[in-house]
This record gives C-alpha cells, sequence and structure tokens, in this order.
C-alpha cells in the first residue's frame, strides 16, 4: 500500500509554494552562491586596481585611510601597498594644502556630492612633487550609506610644468612687451620733444635767414645805388673829354661798372637770392650795351642758348664783366657802318666746366691777329677774368669771330 502522508504535510507545502517561501537551508545555499560571486568579483576588481600603472588608483574608508592600493598609485607616489595601507589620504597633500585644510574638504565635497575633481600638486614618499590630475568618488551601499572613497589619478607633472613655462615665458614676453611699448613710448616723447625743438630752431633759422635776406637785398641796392653814382660822375668826367682814348677808356669803364650795377640789381629783384638766372643777366647785358654803344636795337640781333645756370655774386660779376667785353667787342668791330648781323651766344655745363661760347657773323678777325701780342685793353681784361673763372680763351675764324672757354671754377 502506498505510503500516507499526513493532510497536514501537504497542506504546508502547498502553502509554502503558494507563498514563495523557501526554507532555510535553500536560503543558506543561495546566500553561499552569491558571496562567492561577490568575492569572485572583488578579487577580479583588486587584481585590475593592482596592475593598472597608467592611472593612481587606491581606495579610502570613510575616514580617509588608505584601504587599497594599486600599482599605479605606487609608481606615481612611490609608497608601497604596505607602506600606504592605513595612511591617511592627507599624507600625500603639500604642506601649503594642509595648512589650508584641502585635502578634509575634498573628502566632504566627495561625499555630500558624490565626486570632487582635484588638480594639485600631491608629495611623493621622496618629498618629490608631482601634479596629480583626477577625480575623488564617494563609494555608497544600496541603502546609500557612505562606505568609502576611491582616488582615481594621472601623473601630468611634465604637463604642468610646460603649462607653468609657458605661462612665465608669456609673462616675460608680456613684461617684454611692455618695456619696449614703454621704452618706444618714451623715444616718441624724446623724437616730439626734438621735433618741438627742432621746429623751433628752424624758426629761429627761419627768422635770421629772412632777416639776412633783407639785409642781403639791402646791399645789393645800396651798391647798385653807389655803381650808378660812381657810372654817372664817370660819364660827366667823359663828356669833358675830348674824342680819343681817354674818352673810350672812360665810356669802356662805364659800361663795366654798369655790368656790375646791373647783377646787384637783378640779384635785388630775385625772390630768393639763391641765384640770378644766366640768360635772363646776358639779354639784359646784351640790351645795355646795344643802348651804350648807340646802335640801333634792329641791327643786331642776340641768339642766345644757355643752361638754366644760376649767377651768384662770387662768379657772377666776373662772368658778367667777360661776357660784357666779348659783347661789346663785337658790337664796336664786327657791324661797323650800319651792317646788321647777330650774335650767337652758347653757354652750357660740360664734364667739369661751363662752356661759354660768343660768335659773331661780322667782318672777323684781321689776319695777323694774335690774342696773347693784342694791346686791347679789354682784350687782356676779358683773359684775367676768364683765367679769373679757371679758363682760358680761345679765338678762331668762323665766319666772324668766335670766341670760346671752358670755366672750370663756375
Amino acid at each position: 500500500m502506498p505510503q500516507m502522508r499526513p493532510v497536514g504535510h501537504q497542506q504546508s507545502k502547498r502553502e509554502d509554494q503558494r507563498t514563495g517561501c523557501k526554507d532555510p537551508q535553500t536560503e543558506f545555499k543561495l546566500s553561499v552562491d552569491r558571496l562567492r560571486r561577490k568575492n569572485i568579483e572583488l578579487e577580479q576588481y583588486r587584481v585590475i586596481l593592482e596592475n593598472i600603472e597608467g592611472h593612481a588608483i587606491y581606495t579610502l574608508d570613510t575616514e580617509g585611510r588608505v584601504t587599497g592600493w594599486g600599482a599605479g598609485a605606487e609608481k606615481m607616489l612611490g609608497y608601497t601597498a604596505g607602506e600606504a595601507l592605513g595612511l591617511h589620504y592627507s599624507m600625500f597633500a603639500t604642506l601649503e594644502d594642509r595648512q589650508a585644510a584641502r585635502p578634509q574638504r575634498e573628502l566632504d565635497e566627495a561625499a555630500a556630492t558624490g565626486r570632487c575633481n582635484t588638480d594639485s600638486w600631491r608629495l611623493r614618499k621622496d618629498g618629490m612633487r608631482v601634479w596629480s590630475s583626477g577625480v575623488l568618488s564617494a563609494v555608497k551601499d544600496e541603502t546609500g550609506a557612505l562606505v568609502g572613497f576611491v582616488r582615481l589619478a594621472r601623473d601630468r607633472t611634465e604637463e604642468k610644468r610646460f603649462a607653468d613655462a609657458r605661462e612665465q615665458l608669456a609673462a616675460k614676453l608680456e613684461d617684454r612687451v611692455a618695456e619696449r611699448t614703454r621704452q618706444l613710448e618714451e623715444t616718441v616723447e624724446e623724437l616730439r620733444r626734438a621735433n618741438r625743438e627742432a621746429h623751433a630752431n628752424a624758426e629761429i633759422v627761419s627768422r635770421s635767414l629772412r632777416e639776412k635776406e633783407m639785409l642781403l637785398r639791402e646791399i645789393h641796392h645800396r651798391v647798385k645805388n653807389n655803381l650808378q653814382v660812381v657810372q654817372s660822375l664817370l660819364k660827366m668826367r667823359a663828356r669833358l673829354l675830348p674824342e680819343g682814348e681817354a674818352r673810350l677808356a672812360f665810356d669802356a669803364t662805364v659800361e663795366r661798372v654798369s655790368a656790375m650795377a646791373l647783377l646787384h640789381e637783378r640779384l635785388y629783384q630775385t625772390p630768393n637770392l639763391e641765384g640770378l638766372p644766366l640768360s635772363t643777366y646776358v639779354r639784359d647785358l646784351f640790351r645795355d650795351a646795344t643802348a651804350s654803344n648807340s646802335l640801333d636795337p634792329a641791327q643786331v640781333h642776340l641768339r642766345l642758348d644757355a643752361d638754366d645756370i644760376p649767377l651768384q655774386l662770387d662768379f657772377g660779376i666776373p662772368f658778367g664783366l667777360l661776357m660784357n667785353e666779348l659783347i661789346c667787342n663785337s658790337l664796336k668791330h664786327a657791324f661797323p657802318d650800319g651792317r646788321r648781323g647777330t650774335i650767337a651766344v652758347s653757354v652750357h655745363r660740360v664734364e667739369g666746366a661751363v662752356r661759354m661760347i660768343v660768335k659773331d657773323d661780322g667782318r672777323g678777325l684781321p689776319e695777323s691777329f694774335d690774342p696773347a701780342a693784342s694791346a686791347s685793353m679789354g682784350l687782356k681784361l676779358a683773359a684775367s677774368l676768364a683765367r679769373q673763372l679757371g679758363g682760358a680763351l680761345e679765338f678762331s675764324h668762323d665766319g666772324g669771330c668766335r670766341v670760346q672757354a671752358d670755366l672750370r671754377r663756375m
């Protein structure tokens, strides 16, 4: 016969199955299995933690004391696991940070918010500093209670030193730029001051030049007036002389004084006193010489070809006297008996000199003419004036009389 079980026992078993309850033996077995799996997971985490070298990883209890120490932490901070276990988190902080209670603030922040980002200098066992960049995280159980902390960090000392060096270099460059800017501003201010002084000096010089220019104009004016007085006195004395060499000598002297007075008059009239245009002076000389020799202005024409050479007083007077002698010589001797003709004057710069040519198309020079043997006072004066200007007169026959001189001092 089949074995009968008590009705109460079967009913109790059905109730256990209906309510999901397990017997104590089964529950114990399941708990042991779960604990074994947790231990396996923890061992795996321990192996991982202890063998990661690229990061410093260590764990702390709720008071901040080391409970786990990885190879990366040993490499970065220099403590072995045996030396680090039990040390407080603040032991790795610098003296300044400990005095400022920074380690405890980091623990408090991580406990309150779950994590605390930290980038700061940390002390190795050997006293050297390393720049630790990482995070301090709080660890809580299933009820939310704090059970410890995990510190994860990397050694970024080289990057920090490079960044600090770059900042120092940037600061030095900024200081140098600021200093250079200050020097440039001082230089600019000095230049402005020098410029103001230069303007003031220029104004003084300009005023002095204007005063001297006025004085020089007055001197030219007075010299011209005095020469005109001398010219008038010579003319008055010449009228008292009979026709002959003496009167001709007086007339020639009047012409020479007139040439000098003309230069002073024209210099007095020029706007800047830098020099009288040569062509203007030669035309005036020709006009006055024609008038003083009582020639019809239509009888002899002037053909002038000259460079724009300013005549200054130092060589203007000898050049004017020389030109006057040569023009007057042509007017007196080349066109007798009302003969018409042309006097061509050419004055041009050549290498190292001013070449002057006075040529007429008159009757020309006598066949036996020798300028060196001539007794003419005018020719002797002309030769002397040419030498004074660094040249020598050369006479030639060319359909008239042609005189050339290379004046090397003009």
